[in-house]
């Protein structure tokens, strides 16, 4: 076509090579296209791969809760055993308290605020005038004796 240089050709010649450049054109924005979608396959497939293995990660916290879960409700029931106890315990002391008849608290205990210590001269007087007695009665006891003895 180029050879014969007829004017009509030649503006054939340049819609048909428009029209061939805009199909380059679109053919490249395809592969453009083309190379975007498949970065964003490969963006969302490695986005699927996460979620995976963060719900792997969920269900092993999920079966980790259920395990802390079923150990609390053992725990619960222990509890509520040793309430029961606790209670039929508390029921037999005020049993046992009913049947103590004879006492009865007046008053609560007090203590004494100021403290108490020996004292001493009061000691020492008291074992002076004790011993004095004894002393006396031990000589009147003796005395007694002897005037028994001669006399028999």
């Amino acid at each position: 076509m180029a050879k014969e240089h007829n004017p009509t050709d030649s503006m054939s010649l340049l819609l048909y090579s428009n029209t061939i450049q805009e199909n380059l054109t679109q053919i490249d924005r395809l592969n453009l296209t083309l190379e975007d979608n498949y970065i964003l396959k490969q963006q969302l497939q490695q986005e699927i791969k996460d979620l995976e293995m963060q719900l792997a990660n969920l269900d092993l916290q999920l079966a980790d809760i259920d395990v802390r879960l079923a150990n609390l409700d053992i725990k619960s029931k222990n509890l509520d055993l040793q309430d029961n106890k606790l209670a039929i315990k508390q029921k037999d002391l005020e049993a046992q308290k009913a049947n103590i008849s004879g006492l009865r608290i007046v008053q609560e205990p007090t203590i004494d605020p100021q403290r108490v210590s020996p004292k001493r001269t009061l000691m020492v007087a008291v074992a002076g005038v004790l011993g004095l007695f004894v002393g006396i009665f031990a000589a009147f006891a003796i005395e007694f004796w002897q005037s028994h003895k001669v006399s028999a």
